[in-house]
């Protein structure tokens, strides 16, 4: 069975085109519906999904139910698929997305929609070749079910759109972010469900807020907003903080939260509500704008809610808050234990307040514990006395606890908003701030700086310090390199393109590409701690807000590539500062010029123990060193780049890194065996190996600048005898890493002389410093390889064969099976292999690769994190938003627009 088939329309121009799903072809159980309204042109297609074992006996062998589109593509590229649907079923449908018959790229999601008259959009990405193509639906999942359940419910099916360009997810948001004043000043926000094992939702919430004089410490439990709706006519009801949110930075530094559905009912709410973070720079202050919007039509009844914002401090500290009335404010002390001087916060708003309250939060809000889905609580309408602060507003709209002040641990501070009125279409904006000083004085001054920005004595516009925090962002990313070609809609302007010596600049021709780029660099830079310099591994919770010094000098790479010398210079200085001098407990287990491989991201110096020794850090300190020195002479900064080198601390580290590595190597040639990168063999890594060679490569180019022109001759024979064992074949008598037969790098040798003859991705690092030329015909065949044995669409590389950690590992940080399928994409490892590709000459490639990694990008364009579920096409949110991910990417782009290149000199290897 078939609908009648239009002729294809040709995506021309750079225009969307868009196909009916009731005039394509369908089969099985589909059919053409038009009883339900909102459906472009009136008609749809029903979709039914795959039967249930109830109906096995009656429909055995029958085909499932699809729709195929026949489109015809201008030109190889990356598209966006968007599909029109409604699903009114009470849960998510699944089906199949095939492309001229293959099973690729697999299961595509339609949301739950509640209601099957709310018609929304289901996106897939996909790179499509110049010519006619055949894109079907089906409710058979084959073999990429990956769990899911075949017995899906039915959907209603509009129409397909496709889009030339790329685009990234709409399903899978970063969950937590962090921003930064750029001194003394970090705040935190969180979504209500973190990653897959995190079952008991609050949120979305500012989770933290840390302040320079006490780092260690986060001064607040959480910052949010109840709801209540008192609109006339209707039982009054109360909103908890359980959304589903979308949370990201646009390229001016705003950090963006956008509310969703209800989580404890799955409805979306008639209202938009949403959330945006000034982090002001050089200011100890943050300024937050709340959006609320009445969708309804013009005309319909207004829709009146009260809304009480609401800030815990810290449960284990003693403080104590009075309410400023004419400042209309909260003032607090906050007690920092033991021995340490107080802090003193000012939580207050820009508009008017009607009550305000401290004390308890109450007991049917999250205290000390979280709140459970369907937990019960009070009746709607129900006065409960005593239910503190937040309790009490829950339950009769009043807000709680004493109107003037309050003392005792986590004490919960809020403002009470009555009666606001939303008329449909129109938003209606509320705005509050937070400030932080070691002193009543200087909280006094904060406080009138935030509401006199000018220094006039009428209060200024809360607007000031978006506009000013925007300002500064954009002044920041004009260092930035451009990306030539074609400027996505919402960019920085002012930046210039510089490509390499002998090159000409390469332009893109899709504006996701710049955008991704440009809101990468500002989500690295926002991770940055703002006094120390180091960055975070991930901005997931899950990741324990820790530092890994291999990963963040990878970034600073990055950063000194993109033109931001000095946010990568801060890095620098960091990483030399806390490099092990030899002395003290640790010595034996972290000789001089080593790295922990975990430091705390609060401490100026805290190293923490976690799967030691993983010694590649040294070799990309050097190389990063080297890196930044040449970066700064290149944009004429030559009394920057001699100030850099000449300092006392980085000078000392890079020669004792340097001297690790040189004074160490083994009679096989080889560096010392170490746990890097994947932490789960003590071998003489590929990964580390590599770093070490290249790091000696650059000491040694490095010699004369740094003062010890008498240890270059060694560096470089050491960086020489490192690369030979790398490049020595495994079936040699004195075996090396590389394997003839396979044509790839193996993943190490034991200190025993055991061979880890399997193949790993991280070897192609090899490629991407120019250890291995890409003249040399083994780093055509490297590539070969690890396309062959490691690509899962393509694009999506994984680390190693049979890679399980996110598909079953209980080490995962976001639970077990936080991956429907084993072999998780990395984006990193995409990255590797597209910069490999573009010096062997694969420019097609390397530009299919930039477009998969966008794809790749959480909603709002925020960087992935490790792994991406390749059966899905969804980044795995545990670990995002991960710096060095972004950094990679930067790389990447950088390189393919001819103005960067990571390879360091080869002359010492001729």
């Amino acid at each position: 069975m078939s609908g009648s088939v239009t002729p294809p329309p040709e995506l021309s121009d750079g225009a969307a085109r868009s196909f009916q799903a009731e005039l394509a072809s369908f089969g099985g159980p589909a059919s053409i519906g038009n009883t339900v309204g909102g459906a472009t042109g009136g008609s749809y297609l029903l979709l039914p999904g795959a039967p249930g074992l109830e109906n096995i006996f009656d429909q055995d062998g029958a085909a499932a139910a699809s729709v195929s589109f026949t489109v015809e593509i201008p030109e190889t590229a990356w598209y966006t698929l968007n599909f029109r649907y409604a699903n009114g079923s009470g849960s998510d449908v699944y089906r199949n997305l095939l492309v001229d018959d293959a099973d690729i790229p697999g299961t595509i999601t339609f949301a739950n929609r509640f209601s099957s008259e709310s018609w929304g959009i289901a996106r897939d990405r996909l790179e499509l070749s110049a010519g006619t193509h055949t894109i079907t639906l089906t409710a058979d999942l084959g073999n990429e079910a990956g769990g899911l359940n075949a017995g899906d419910p039915e959907i209603l099916l509009d129409q397909l759109e496709i889009v030339p360009g790329t685009s990234p997810s709409d399903q899978t948001s970063a969950r937590s972010l962090v921003m930064n004043n750029g001194e003394d000043m970090v705040g935190i926000t969180e979504a209500a469900l973190l990653y897959q094992k995190d079952v008991e939702g609050f949120g979305p919430s500012l989770s933290q807020l840390r302040f320079g004089a006490n780092w260690g410490t986060d001064q607040v439990d959480y910052g949010t907003m109840w709801f209540r709706d008192v609109s006339a006519g209707a039982e009054p009801r109360t909103l908890a903080p359980y959304f589903d949110s979308t949370n990201y930075f646009d390229e001016h530094g705003i950090l963006h939260v956008e509310y969703g559905d209800y989580l404890p009912t799955g409805e979306a709410l008639p209202v938009s509500i949403s959330r945006e973070y000034a982090m002001v720079p050089g200011e100890p202050l943050m300024v937050e704008r709340w959006t609320l919007t009445n969708q309804n039509q013009v005309g319909d009844p207004l829709i009146e809610w009260d809304v009480l914002n609401a800030l815990r401090l810290n449960a284990d500290l003693a403080g104590r808050a009075v309410w400023d009335e004419r400042r209309e404010a909260w003032v607090a002390e906050i007690g920092q234990g033991e021995g340490r001087a107080p802090l003193y916060l000012a939580f207050g708003a820009f508009q008017d307040t009607d009550r305000q309250g401290a004390g308890e939060a109450g007991e049917d809000v999250r205290g000390d514990g979280r709140m459970p889905f369907g937990a019960a609580g009070p009746a709607p309408g129900e006065s409960l006395g005593g239910q503190g602060v937040i309790g009490s507003f829950e339950a009769s709209g009043q807000v709680g606890g004493d109107p003037q002040r309050a003392e005792g641990q986590g004490v919960t501070l809020g403002m009470e908003i009555e009666s606001v009125d939303l008329f449909p279409t129109r938003p209606v904006e509320l705005y509050f701030y937070y400030t932080l000083a070691e002193s009543l004085e200087q909280l006094d001054s904060n406080i009138a700086t935030a509401l006199s920005p000018q220094g006039t004595a009428s209060p200024g516009s809360p607007t000031f310090w978006f506009d000013r925090t925007e300002e500064a962002w954009d002044d920041r990313l004009r260092e930035a390199r451009d990306i030539p070609g074609v400027e996505p809609a919402e960019t920085v302007a002012g930046r210039e393109t510089s490509a390499l010596p002998g090159e000409t600049l390469r332009e893109v021709s899709d504006p996701a590409l710049e955008t991704a780029y440009l809101r990468s660099l500002v989500s690295i830079l926002q991770s940055q701690q703002p006094e120390f310099g180091s960055f975070l591994a991930s901005t997931n919770p899950a990741y324990e807000f820790k530092v890994w010094p291999r990963d963040s000098a990878a970034t600073a790479i990055a950063l000194d590539g993109a033109g931001l010398h000095d946010a990568a210079e801060h890095y620098w200085m960091w990483m030399a500062s806390v490099e092990e001098d030899g002395a003290g407990e640790d010595a034996a287990a972290f000789p001089n010029g080593t790295f922990y491989t975990n430091y705390g991201f609060w401490s100026a110096d805290q190293p923490i123990d976690f799967v030691q020794p993983e010694w590649d850090a040294q070799g990309l300190f050097l190389i990063g060193v080297y890196r930044h020195y040449e970066a700064l002479l290149d944009a004429g900064k030559s009394d920057q780049a001699a100030a850099f080198v000449n300092d006392p601390t980085i000078r000392e580290a890079f020669v004792d890194s340097a001297q690790f590595i040189a004074t160490r190597i083994e009679p096989n040639g080889f560096g010392p065996p170490d746990l890097s990168i994947w932490e789960e063999f003590y071998l003489y890594n590929v990964f580390t190996q590599i770093t070490y060679a290249q790091g000696l490569n650059a000491a040694s180019q490095l010699a004369q600048e740094i003062g010890r022109p008498d240890l270059a001759e060694s560096w470089a024979a050491g960086a020489n005898t490192i690369r030979d064992a790398i490049l020595r074949p495994t079936t040699a008598e004195q075996p090396g890493l590389w394997n003839e037969e396979g044509g790839y790098l193996v993943w190490g040798i034991t200190p025993d002389g055991t061979l880890i003859d399997r193949q790993e991705n991280s070897a192609n690092l090899a490629l991407v410093t120019g250890l291995l030329d890409a003249g040399d015909p083994r780093a055509q065949r490297q590539v070969e390889s690890t396309l062959a044995n490691l690509s899962r669409n393509e694009y999506g590389i994984s680390r190693y064969e049979g890679d399980t950690f996110y598909a079953s590992s209980p080490y995962s940080p976001g639970g077990a099976y936080e991956s429907r399928v084993p072999e998780a994409s990395w984006p990193q490892m995409t990255s590797y292999i597209g910069l490999a590709q573009e010096f062997l000459g694969n420019t097609d490639w390397t530009r299919g690769s930039l477009g998969w990694t966008v794809s790749r990008y959480g909603e709002g364009y925020m960087a992935p994190g490790e792994g991406v579920d390749w059966s899905t096409r969804e980044p795995l949110p545990s670990t995002m938003v991960e710096p060095v991910t972004a950094a990679w990417y930067v790389q990447n782009l950088l390189n393919y627009t001819n103005q960067f290149d990571p390879r360091l000199p080869e002359e010492v290897f001729a």
